[in-house]
C-alpha cells in the first residue's frame, strides 16, 4: 500500500538544547542516510496557531524551519530511484498537471528519490526546491505527490521486483 505526504522532517526541540544540537540530533536519528553531509545555510521560526488536537484550544506552535543544501561532494546512501519515463508506462497514468504546474511536473520527474527501508516499509526522500515543497505539501499539490510517487513506485516495483512501497 502507497500512501503520499509531503513533509518537512523534524523533531521537539529539547529545553536548554540549541538549535544547532536539535539538527544535528534530527541528522543522526532520522535522516542518518544524510547525517554529515548537508550545510544549514538559515532558519526561520514560523509561529501557527490551531486547535490543540489533544485539549481542543486554540493553541499557539512555534516552529523553526531550517533551510539546508545538500554537498554536491557528497552521496546519500541509500537505494536512489528514479521516476519511471511517462511514455514508457501503460496509458493509465491518471496525473495530468495544470498548465501553471507542467514545468514543476517535469522536473519532478527527474528527481531522485531515496529510499530507505525497515522491514517491509520505505521512507522516501526527495530533495525538493522551496516551491515544489510548498506545493506538494498542500491540499492541491495532493494529485501531483500521488501521480509521482506512482511513478517511482512503478518504478521500484519494476526494477526491483518490489511489489509495495
Amino acid at each position: 500500500e502507497l500512501s503520499a505526504g509531503c513533509q518537512l522532517p523534524g523533531g521537539k526541540q529539547e529545553r536548554g538544547e540549541l538549535l544547532s544540537e536539535c539538527v544535528h540530533r534530527m541528522f543522526e536519528t532520522k535522516l542518518t542516510v544524510m547525517f554529515g553531509k548537508v550545510d544549514v545555510l538559515h532558519s526561520s521560526r514560523q509561529v501557527i496557531e490551531k486547535e490543540s488536537k489533544e485539549y481542543g484550544v486554540q493553541t499557539r506552535y512555534l516552529r523553526t524551519v531550517c533551510s539546508a543544501k545538500f554537498r554536491e561532494s557528497e552521496a546519500v546512501m541509500a537505494e536512489k530511484y528514479v521516476p519511471a519515463e511517462l511514455d514508457s508506462l501503460p496509458q493509465d497514468q491518471s496525473y495530468v498537471p495544470d498548465a501553471a504546474h507542467v514545468g514543476m511536473w517535469q522536473s519532478l520527474q527527474g528527481q531522485d528519490v531515496y529510499g530507505v527501508w525497515d522491514k517491509k516499509k520505505a521512507t522516501l526522500f526527495a530533495w525538493l526546491s522551496p516551491e515544489e515543497f510548498d506545493f506538494l505539501s498542500v491540499a492541491a499539490g495532493d494529485a501531483m505527490l500521488k501521480g509521482w510517487l506512482d511513478l517511482v513506485h512503478k518504478k521500484v516495483a519494476w526494477e526491483d521486483e518490489v511489489v509495495s512501497v
